[in-house]
């Protein structure tokens, strides 16, 4: 019968911080998915835009809230810690603001969008793959 080791929390007081740092460290793709959805929207000159560009400023703000998150492996205590205000706190409220206004956006823009029919779309039609 096999006995797992006691692993006290005296023992192991360094896995807490490290798992807050490996949740919020990986924090440099969220910014260049903000910054990338911010430049398509701006650079949209079609005659009636995807999305408005308070879109693209909306996701300009959100890439820059997230930097803080960077800074949490270079303090131990205060607000940029991994349990903080500005590296954990204010990203993962910012995250969840965003997941709340970019599926409102994206639906609205698909309602928005004209609906095409097509002239000769008939049942005997094959789909062009």
């Amino acid at each position: 019968h096999l006995k797992w080791p006691q692993c006290g929390r005296l023992k192991w007081p360094h896995l807490r911080p490290t798992g807050g740092r490996l949740f919020i460290m990986p924090f440099t793709p969220f910014v260049i998915q903000n910054i990338s959805i911010g430049v398509a929207v701006i650079q949209d000159n079609s005659p009636q835009r995807v999305f408005p560009r308070r879109v693209a400023y909306f996701n300009f703000w959100i890439a820059a809230l997230f930097l803080p998150g960077g800074l949490l492996t270079f303090f131990k205590t205060g607000p940029l810690v991994y349990n903080g205000v500005l590296a954990f706190w204010i990203p993962v409220i910012i995250f969840c603001i965003w997941m709340l206004v970019m599926p409102w956006a994206t639906h609205q823009a698909v309602r928005s969008e004209p609906q095409v029919h097509s002239q000769d779309a008939s049942p005997s039609s094959k789909p062009a793959y």
